[in-house]
């Protein structure tokens, strides 16, 4: 089951605004993660955890974990650039998505293999 995981720093989203980001980001990555030959992804099997770290942390205000089962079909899908910028340009059209830099690293893709994880 693939897994969407939202760090976000102290203070920069209210419950609220995580409850609709993981509504419309469920079904944009069950999509994006669907491959011909593969089992069709349906929103419900998507995993969303929001996870907030301490405003004292050395990281992004924003970054987004993407861990899926490395699925041949899925990694050469995942490897075309257009669909990871298509991808990022919905994820960042969703209502109350903070405003995140258009150089700025945003989605970070990790295949969870049965020998471990690859990113």
């Amino acid at each position: 089951m693939p897994r969407v995981i939202l760090y976000y720093k102290r203070g920069t989203l209210s419950n609220e605004s995580l409850y609709t980001i993981g509504n419309h980001i469920r079904p944009i990555v069950a999509a994006a993660l669907n491959f011909k030959g593969g089992t069709e992804l349906a929103s419900a099997n998507v995993e969303w955890f929001p996870i907030e770290l301490h405003q004292s942390a050395v990281a992004p205000p924003f970054s987004i974990d993407l861990e899926t089962i490395g699925f041949a079909n899925r990694k050469i899908l995942l490897a075309k650039e257009y669909v990871l910028a298509k991808l990022r340009a919905d994820i960042l059209a969703i209502p109350g998505f903070p405003k995140v830099s258009p150089d700025a690293p945003l989605i970070w893709i990790k295949y969870v293999d049965p020998d471990g994880a690859h990113f």
